[in-house]
């Protein structure tokens, strides 16, 4: 007869809580490195994190084969130890590290050609270059992350998790430096977006194995010290792969039912597939609990099982399992009352339709929206209007008029009747004619609002919003026009001519204006034929220098003048020099982007004066760009 399940005495729960708990703590660290991840590429870009989310896919799509292998590790470690049989742990680990060594190099080469794999797919064509670039980052990491499993695998059926949580919460602020380090471009190193991500994980890979291996190193070296040539036959090491592969399999099946779905997204656009990716996440972080109960309580199940005298333990740790299962039900029950605070975290819901809840936009981008609009209508007169997207994220102030509904998404505005938009369903997008929008004569148009470039239309790009309003610029209507001339004969247009009387030092400034960004440069928006730029095409940001006019005189009353790169107003700026001191100064906006500045030099005029043009910075972002100088003379 059958033995009737019994509940688990307090003392074997205290077994599984104690073991699982770290083991809990080490699945939940591991998904947190995810996590950081996307807060922190997010805050980039919506086709970063896309990019990343389909990188991920195609990098684990490949690996999780590998990875479940390695996990047939858990029940053979576990079941010598059981056992105490000395030479079968010996022989398990070190076939498992061999099986790492054999199964890295072709999941390694199959994640090179990462465009031609996932171009078939029709994911966004933004997003496929950046995730196979990503892809091709984590190759490195490979052969850590196997190893890390393996080890893990043996060190957690020797009930030892204290160093698997030491490794995995060092690994995690590791992370979170190295993300933003490599992401943004920080302590010195380039920026690199998502990609920057994917070195992060890799490096943080090579920690973790690492540490594992030095912190678990007193249990796991007694049984590296002898190698024998049975040890590494092929016969066995194939006998742990018919084991391990069928896991792999179902792991494979199981990541893939999610990858497929991702994927779909995929096909409507890269803002769903990064907003999807946020989802996904979170989903995955309800299921990391009971699979860290259900893994420790596979551990005991696998002690008990050669544990000799024991075998009354068998079912009642098995019964653990299905405490398991219990747990798992209340964390995803959890996850539907608490799931939309915690999307809070990087998004903001917004209702479309009845029922329907759709992750619209980073929280990071609704804030900045706000101060962007706050500071907007700080400095703007009631009379002014503006052409903005987003209404309903950004909140409508008092003395800014909102002349039009152009790409709304907000649930009530969607509703509203607008001029040659009419009433559309919430959450449908509505799109305006360009040409009617510019008829209205905005004051402001928000940047990357309406497609295209607007100087014909009479607008120049203003710059000089202060960086933590966090917009980049916008389109401000030029009313200098029409009210005065520029009057070429004293201003600085930057041809083709060499730097003819002017002064250089240092190594930052060619001889000549450049027309291109240099070798390793960003591209250049907005920029107009020639124009000086200090980013030096074999030493980069590394180049120092300065470069100063002949005399000339001031006979305008404004200055326009154009300026993009890093940000330091004292070690990076270019100058107005009049009577021997510095008048006006301006630095760039960590942009390569080049927008107008405005200097009103109406006291001066008639006086002689100098520009200045510094660069002593060596770090990210040390360079400066400056582009057509010119002298406005007001109409009399």
């Amino acid at each position: 007869m059958g033995r009737a399940l019994r509940f688990p005495t307090r003392t074997e729960v205290q077994d599984v809580a104690r073991l699982a708990a770290p083991i809990v703590a080490v699945q939940v660290g591991l998904m947190l490195m995810g996590v950081v991840d996307a807060a922190i590429v997010g805050r980039y870009s919506a086709e970063a994190l896309a990019a990343v989310a389909l990188g991920n896919v195609f990098f684990n799509s490949i690996v999780t084969i590998g990875h479940g292998t390695l996990m047939a590790l858990d029940p053979l470690v576990s079941q010598a130890v059981g056992a105490k049989d000395q030479p079968a742990i010996e022989r398990t680990l070190q076939r498992g590290l061999v099986l790492v060594a054999v199964l890295s190099l072709p999941l390694s080469l199959l994640l090179f050609p990462g465009e031609a794999l996932m171009g078939p797919l029709r994911q966004p064509a933004e997003v496929v270059p950046l995730a196979a670039r990503y892809a091709r980052a984590c190759i490195p990491g490979v052969l850590p992350y196997l190893l890390f499993i393996a080890l893990r695998q043996t060190v957690q059926a020797f009930s030892l998790v204290r160093p698997v949580v030491v490794a995995v919460v060092v690994a995690n602020i590791a992370n979170v430096v190295l993300d933003w380090a490599l992401v943004f471009g920080r302590l010195g190193f380039p920026a690199m977006g998502p990609v920057g991500s994917g070195w992060a994980t890799t490096i943080c890979r090579w920690l973790m194995a690492a540490m594992l291996f030095w912190g678990a190193r007193h249990a796991l070296v007694p049984f590296l010290r002898r190698w024998s040539r049975e040890d590494l036959a092929p016969r066995p090491l194939w006998r742990m792969v018919r084991l391990g592969f069928p896991i792999g399999v179902q792991l494979w099946i199981e990541f893939m039912a999610f990858s497929v779905a991702l994927l779909l997204v995929g096909l409507i656009g890269t803002v769903p597939l990064a907003g999807h990716q946020i989802a996904l996440m979170l989903a995955a972080l309800t299921y990391m609990v009971p699979l860290g109960v259900s893994a420790a309580a596979a551990v005991l199940v696998g002690h008990a099982v050669f544990a000799f005298g024991d075998f009354a333990r068998r079912p009642r740790v098995a019964h653990l399992l299905g405490r398991a299962s219990a747990s798992g039900a209340l964390c995803a029950l959890s996850a539907l009352y608490v799931g939309g605070a915690l999307s809070e975290l990087w998004a903001i819901g917004v209702k479309k339709g009845p029922i329907a809840l759709e992750i619209r936009a980073w929280r990071h981008k609704v804030d900045e929206q706000r101060r962007y609009m706050s500071w907007l209508a700080r400095h703007s007169s009631p009379d002014e209007t503006i052409c903005v997207g987003d209404v309903g994220s950004a909140g409508l102030y008092a003395n800014l008029r909102v002349i039009d509904y152009y790409g709304v998404i907000d649930a009530y505005v969607a509703h509203q009747e607008s001029p040659l938009l009419g009433r559309g369903k919430a959450g449908h997008e509505k799109t305006a004619d360009v040409d009617y929008v510019l008829s209205r004569r905005p004051k402001y148009i928000k940047w990357g609002y309406l497609p295209g470039v607007f100087w014909e239309h009479g607008y120049y790009f203003d710059t000089s919003i202060p960086m933590d309003v966090g917009m980049l610029g916008l389109w401000v209507r030029d009313d200098l026009r029409g009210r005065g001339h520029v009057d070429e004969a004293h201003s600085f247009r930057f041809g083709e001519a060499r730097y003819e009387g002017w002064t250089t030092s240092g190594n930052a400034f060619e001889a000549w204006p450049t027309n291109r960004p240099a070798p390793r440069q960003m591209s250049i928006s907005y920029a107009e034929g020639h124009f000086v730029s200090s980013f030096h095409p074999a030493l980069g940001d590394r180049a120092v220098g300065r470069l100063k006019s002949a005399p000339f005189l001031l006979v305008g009353d404004r200055i326009l003048l154009r300026v993009a790169g890093g940000h330091e107003p004292d070690l990076l700026r270019v100058s107005l020099i009049v009577g021997g001191e510095r008048r006006f100064s301006e630095t760039g906006a960590r942009s390569e982007t080049l927008g107008r500045r405005e200097w009103d030099v109406s006291a001066f005029k008639g006086q002689t004066a100098e520009l200045e043009i510094v660069d002593e910075v060596t770090g990210s972002w040390g360079h400066l760009i400056v582009d057509d100088v010119v002298q406005w003379v007001a109409s009399r």
